[in-house]
């Protein structure tokens, strides 16, 4: 008798939960890594009301640091070459059109941290917008860090140059013309 119901039963429903995003005419990283990490943003933006609530500063700039931490992480993965192919856009301005995307899209998710920073500890919104600042270079270094190895993932010398620039910033000032020359280079056959 129950196979005999369930042999009626339809079971091809699938149900599918779309989360919506702010990125839809942006390039596929935020949209893609967004669907998977909201919870990260959910968890950061958690981080900075507590902040507030509690006055503590340095619990605020960490919720900024793990948005953009998580906004990095959206580069990891390199897209099929089809994917770069159809930009008609030489290397140079295919890079600076995924670097200002991503400036872009990272600024809609930071933008409630920094303003909610930028109110409550007013004395130090300096510092905020200089964290904010280096955040961009680190996302845009990301970006270019991808394309320095295209189409492969980065090799270990390349995440250890990068690790690297992570605990000393100083550092990107050879980093980031680093890579993006090196970017050029493997890009430039695909595009041209």
């Amino acid at each position: 008798p129950l196979s005999a119901i369930l042999a009626l039963v339809d079971m091809r429903h699938n149900i599918t939960l779309r989360i919506p995003t702010p990125f839809k005419r942006f390039p596929f990283e935020f949209i893609a890594g967004f669907r998977k990490s909201w919870w990260l943003i959910a968890i950061a933006y958690f981080l900075c009301a507590k902040s507030v609530e509690a006055h503590n500063y340095g619990l605020g700039l960490f919720s900024m640091l793990l948005i953009f931490m998580t906004g990095m992480s959206f580069y990891v993965k390199p897209e099929r070459t089809y994917f770069v192919w159809i930009f008609s856009l030489g290397a140079g301005a295919f890079l600076r059109k995924k670097m200002i995307a991503a400036v872009i899209c990272i600024t809609i998710l930071s933008l409630p941290v920094l303003v909610a920073l930028g109110i409550a500890f007013t004395g130090i919104s300096p510092i905020t917008l200089g964290v904010q600042l280096l955040g961009y270079l680190f996302l845009c270094s990301m970006v270019l860090a991808k394309y320095s190895a295209y189409p492969n993932e980065m090799s270990v010398p390349q995440g250890i140059l990068y690790a690297l620039s992570l605990w000393f910033p100083p550092a990107l000032l050879v980093v980031i013309p680093l890579f993006y020359t090196q970017s050029k280079r493997r890009l430039e056959p695909i595009l041209e």
